[in-house]
């Protein structure tokens, strides 16, 4: 199932347009969570659902994006940690995917291994 995922991605056309508010993408989430038969009030459940706001997977969701690319989402997550904090959208998502990464031992693993290979050496 997770290689039809891939493909399905890569037949998209990725648009390239501005993040939307995390307030949106919560609610969006919330929706895709319940229709899934998962618990909103579980907040794993409710970050899996958020859907990428950036890059060639926008439109995935972050469990999908755990899945299938976790290399690209620590790098992603460790590349956004060197930026100085900010209030937009974009900047929000991905702290919120840094959120998401966290509540897994291999989520943290994966950001620790992409921090040390970041640092100047």
């Amino acid at each position: 199932m997770g290689n039809q995922c891939f493909m399905t991605h890569r037949k998209r056309k990725v648009q390239r347009s501005k993040a939307e508010s995390v307030t949106t993408v919560k609610a969006e989430a919330q929706q895709l969570c319940r229709q899934n038969g998962g618990h909103v009030a579980n907040q794993k459940h409710v970050l899996g659902c958020f859907k990428i706001q950036f890059g060639q997977f926008r439109g995935m969701t972050f469990k999908w994006l755990l899945e299938n690319s976790p290399g690209y989402a620590g790098f992603i997550v460790a590349d956004t940690e060197k930026e100085e904090p900010s209030q937009n959208n974009l900047w929000l998502h991905k702290m919120a995917l840094k959120k998401y990464i966290e509540m897994f031992e291999e989520g943290v693993y994966i950001l620790q291994s992409k921090r040390q290979k970041s640092q100047p050496k």
